[in-house]
């Protein structure tokens, strides 16, 4: 036996255009799988910028890189490394050795086309403002229908907890 939950706009918002109505147990796990992907390629690009952010006022080397990103952003040597390593690829920053107090420090460049994605990133940026606005406004209106699913899950608390646990996958997978 299948289960179903209903599901308004104010639950759930997706890129498939889900009418509020009723959806299996199983494709509620796919879109958590699509959201996560999603979640992690913007988080990607977001820290690719904040790093070319971080060295666009002078050339500055890892450990500094972290404390500047650190106040807006958890960042770790563990992930830092690799996005340098990357932009230096796509040719976004340069690298240069130096050295400091007898050790050779690597201190990274931003490079015109660096500067060129901070400024393309400010331009994207005003389209996701342009689409929160959106959203943020259709999620108002969407709690206006959540009288409704009160009624048919009991509260809205209730409905979002069973939302919830299935995506956490605390419903069988066998649905």
């Amino acid at each position: 036996v299948s289960k179903f939950y209903l599901v308004s706009k104010f639950y759930l918002i997706t890129k498939k255009n889900l009418a509020p109505g009723f959806i299996k147990a199983k494709d509620l796990r796919k879109i958590k799988k699509g959201k996560e992907a999603m979640e992690k390629q913007m988080k990607r690009g977001l820290l690719d910028v904040c790093v070319l952010a971080a060295i666009i006022s002078e050339d500055s080397y890892g450990y500094q890189i972290i404390k500047d990103i650190s106040p807006f952003v958890e960042i770790s040597e563990s992930t830092l490394y690799p996005i340098l390593r990357r932009l230096e690829n796509a040719n976004l920053l340069t690298v240069r050795s130096a050295e400091h107090n007898g050790r050779l420090r690597k201190y990274y460049h931003i490079t015109d086309e660096g500067l060129k994605r901070v400024e393309a990133f400010k331009e994207e940026w005003k389209e996701i403002m342009t689409i929160y606005e959106f959203v943020t406004k259709q999620s108002n209106e969407g709690s206006k229908e959540a009288g409704q699913v009160e009624n048919v899950v009991g509260s809205k608390e209730a409905g979002q907890q069973e939302i919830a646990a299935v995506l956490k996958g605390e419903e069988n997978k066998d649905e």
